[in-house]
């Protein structure tokens, strides 16, 4: 529903815009369905173990809509994140976190279709600049950073 509410925020405000939506990963069955019912462009690219190819993709997005309930700081934030992806996330756990600390993309309401929508239509309308992307990806990068992690971890240890 949320990519629904997208597609017809598009269609009214900014008829020249579109939405290409890459699935990375194992998908709902139901998501693939639904894309086709709604005639958004998509490309379901399964499982990518070629990180060459997974910064192609990425490089390529602007937002990345997670909707998870149960991840506190998952992986595809930073990934994505490290390449200037916006992400939509839901409220209330490491998620949230990731965006207010990198002050990068959105934070739905709630967890509802409505809020994801409304949320995902909201960065849509206002995607940040390419230098606030840069930004933001350079300072995920350096706080992810092997090095940088491995000092962390060895100064709590000592």
């Amino acid at each position: 529903d949320s990519l629904n509410r997208l597609q017809a925020h598009l269609a009214r405000n900014d008829p020249d815009r579109y939405a290409i939506v890459h699935i990375i990963g194992q998908a709902d069955p139901a998501l693939t369905e639904a894309l086709k019912t709604l005639r958004l462009p998509h490309r379901a690219h399964g499982r990518i173990r070629d990180h060459a190819r997974l910064a192609g993709i990425l490089a390529l997005c602007d937002v990345l809509l997670t909707c998870s309930t149960e991840d506190n700081w998952p992986n595809v934030l930073v990934e994505a994140g490290s390449y200037g992806v916006a992400p939509v996330v839901g409220p209330g756990h490491g998620c949230e976190e990731f965006a207010r600390l990198y002050d990068t993309g959105t934070i739905a309401a709630a967890y509802t279709p409505e809020a994801f929508g409304r949320a995902l239509a909201d960065l849509v309308a206002r995607l940040p600049d390419a230098a606030a992307r840069a930004a933001a990806a350079a300072r995920i990068r350096a706080d992810h950073d092997p090095a940088t992690l491995a000092a962390a971890f060895l100064r709590l240890a000592a």
